[in-house]
Order: structure tokens, then C-alpha cells, then sequence
């Protein structure tokens, strides 16, 4: 792309900062007439914006900035450089700065190569306690703009890979609703007597409260982030401590194949993962140990009933609240789960083995979409 021209955003369409009717007026909210785009509504990573969480009326229409439908929208307060392309006609607050085209310029061109100078309108926001980039300098960005044609075959080339990420997202979502929805069908009835962790569990505790001297190699000590949102350990950002540490803080809790790690302390309380085939390891404080009595309570089934509404309504209410807050062993032992039969667990559990496979295959070829995504954003815009 180096032989393209590189035009600041300010001669590729007109730029606007949105803004808010006053909330104090109520006839400009009393109906649900023209779509009010907040930084909220670029919660997924789609390009196309279609729908918002909010409205104005009609009445607020010469109040507020109204954006025509293929308008691209860039977040510039908060969470800097999210980019969206409007679907339909709507109003934007002033956290978010929008550019219409002007004739000969591809909209959706445009939006990715603003998508791929995100890091760099994250360091021109002003370092505040808001991060904050401002009209002005936003105007400023350039972006290489190659002839109309050229902008729309790079468009199109970017349109198919990002469906093909969007539509492996989609079925992994719609993996995870069933996995939910399979588990309220056999469980959710009501029938099955509850029991508290402490009466199914062989071990439950929690991993080392003082402070343990690490080292670049040794014996591997997790903390909460090394449990991820999707239920997984990541070792990507590990510490080591010595086999001295380790085997002290093993003999007390020792994290085994098919046990349940909890975060336990933090922001992230409530995380989880079970505990695949590898190397032992040890724990911080912050990572909570639940060892199931496996003659009653399958691991797989115990991670699920954790996962439920039930149990997360359960944990929500038993951190303690503090600086950091906290879910403090006694308070995971007395959490309830259902206790059906192991035959009913293990039936359970041998469909979410088949459909943990089938997520395995669409994250591979989301993986590869990803990774030629990057590669194609690299080539057309770097």
C-alpha cells in the first residue's frame, strides 16, 4: 500500500461529534423513534451496526446529530478506536466521532483502515482518567487511499474473512446456549435434592496466602489470570517458584486431573476451569480448589452446575466486600448443586465432550480466519 496517497480523515468525508438531548426533557425520549448509539452498542466485533440499546423520539430529531445509513463510527472516549459502519439512520453521543464519505470514497474501506489504526488513535488520546481523543486530532489520522476500485476490492476481500470470523462466533455461541439449555433440561426440573459442596467434595481450599519468592524457571504457580473467561488454564504469563515452595504449598492443596480451579479474589471472581493432563503446579491465594468426590460428583457435570444461574446468583451473594473483594472458602464449601444420579451426570458429560469437539473444530478455522485477517490488514493498510 505504500504507493498510495496517505489523506488525513478530514479530506475523506465530513467528521462529527455526536451529542445528547437533554435527559431532562422528556418528550425527547418518549418514544422509540430514531436509534441513540452509545459506546455500549460496540459491544461485538461485527462492522455493521444495525441495532442500538437506545432511542430518542422524533421530537429530539433537530436536538441531536442524525447520521445517514453507511455513515462509520469510531469510539473516541473510554475505549478508544471501536469501529462500526450504521445500518441505519441514527443519532451518536459525544463519545463517539463519526465520518460520512464524501462521493468516491468506499465506507467500508474507510472503517477498516481506521479499525487498524486503533492502537495508534489510543496513543494520541489525551492521558487522562478517560483516555480521550479529540475531533481535532482525530481529523488528523491518515489512512493510505487507493483508487475507489482498488478500496472496494480490499473491502470485499475484508467483508469474507470477517463473515467467516463472525460466523464461527455465532455458532460458538450458539454452542454454549445449548450446552446451558441441555443442562436446565435434565437439571433444571427441580427434581434432584440440592447439597452443599462441602457434602460431594473430597478437598476444597484455596492456594497460597503468603507471599512466595518466584523465579524465570521452576515449578509453575498460578494465580487468577491464569483462568480464562472461557473456562480454560493459560500459561501464556506464568511464574515459577521453587520445588521447595511447590512441594509445601502441594501437600495442602494439590490442584489434580478433572478438579475444578475457582477464582476466588478479585475482579474476576467466579472464573473456572477444570484441570486438564499436565505438569502439577500450585496455586496462589486467589484460586480456589474444589476436588469432587468422584464416586458421586463427575467433574464435568460440577463445572456446569457452577456455571449456572443458581450458583453464580449464589457466589454473587457471598463475596465478601472489601478493597479487593473476595469468596472466602467457607463460603464455596456451603454453595448447593443438584446431586442427580452419576449415571445422569456422566450422560451429561459425554455431550458436552462431543460438543466441546465440534467448538475445538470452528476454533481452529477461527483461529485461521483471525490470523489471515491480521496478515490481509497488514498488507492493505501497514
Amino acid at each position: 500500500m505504500s504507493k498510495n496517497r496517505i489523506i488525513p480523515l478530514s479530506e475523506i468525508g465530513e467528521i462529527i461529534t455526536g451529542n445528547t438531548p437533554k435527559t431532562s426533557d422528556t418528550e425527547n425520549y418518549e418514544s422509540n423513534d430514531i436509534p441513540f448509539l452509545k459506546p455500549s452498542d460496540f459491544s461485538t466485533d461485527n462492522i455493521d451496526l444495525f441495532d442500538t440499546e437506545f432511542y430518542i423520539s422524533e421530537k429530539a430529531r433537530n436536538k441531536a446529530r442524525v447520521l445517514p445509513v453507511g455513515s462509520i463510527v469510531v469510539t473516541c472516549i473510554g475505549i478508544i478506536g471501536k469501529t462500526k459502519i450504521t445500518q441505519k439512520e441514527c443519532a451518536f453521543n459525544q463519545q463517539i466521532n463519526a465520518i460520512i464519505p464524501f462521493n468516491g470514497n468506499n465506507n467500508r474501506y474507510i472503517a477498516y483502515a481506521i479499525s487498524f489504526q486503533k492502537e495508534l488513535l489510543q496513543t494520541k488520546a489525551n492521558a487522562a482518567v478517560v483516555p480521550i481523543i479529540n475531533k481535532t486530532e482525530f481529523s488528523k489520522i491518515s489512512i493510505p487511499l487507493p483508487p475507489l476500485e482498488t478500496q472496494r476490492k480490499i473491502a470485499s476481500n475484508l467483508d469474507k474473512v470477517t463473515h467467516t470470523i463472525d460466523l464461527c462466533n455465532a455458532i460458538l455461541e450458539k454452542l454454549d446456549l445449548l450446552v446451558k439449555s441441555r443442562f436446565v433440561e435434565m437439571f433444571g426440573t427441580g427434581e434432584h435434592k440440592l447439597h452443599k459442596l462441602k457434602d460431594v467434595c473430597a478437598k476444597i481450599t484455596d492456594g497460597e496466602h503468603g507471599t512466595v519468592e518466584r523465579f524465570e524457571t521452576g515449578r509453575l504457580y498460578l494465580m487468577a489470570r491464569n483462568i480464562t473467561a472461557d473456562n480454560q488454564i493459560d500459561l501464556s504469563e506464568v511464574s515459577y517458584i521453587s520445588d521447595e515452595d511447590h512441594n509445601r504449598i502441594y501437600a495442602r492443596c494439590n490442584p489434580e486431573y478433572g478438579d475444578l480451579l475457582l477464582v476466588c479474589v478479585g475482579a474476576t471472581i467466579g472464573k473456572m476451569a477444570l484441570v486438564p493432563q499436565m505438569e502439577s503446579f500450585s496455586m496462589a491465594r486467589s484460586v480456589a480448589l474444589i476436588k469432587p468426590n468422584k464416586t458421586c460428583l463427575n467433574s464435568i457435570f460440577l463445572m456446569a452446575s457452577m456455571q449456572s444461574q443458581n450458583v453464580q446468583v449464589q457466589i454473587k451473594n457471598s463475596i465478601h466486600s472489601s478493597a479487593q473483594g473476595g469468596l472466602y472458602t467457607k463460603s464455596i464449601q456451603n454453595l448447593s448443586i443438584p446431586l442427580p444420579p452419576l449415571e445422569l451426570q456422566q450422560q451429561f458429560a459425554a455431550f458436552i465432550e462431543q460438543t466441546d469437539k465440534s467448538k475445538s473444530a470452528v476454533k481452529q478455522v477461527l483461529e485461521k480466519a483471525e490470523t489471515l485477517k491480521r496478515a490481509l490488514m497488514q498488507e492493505y493498510f501497514g
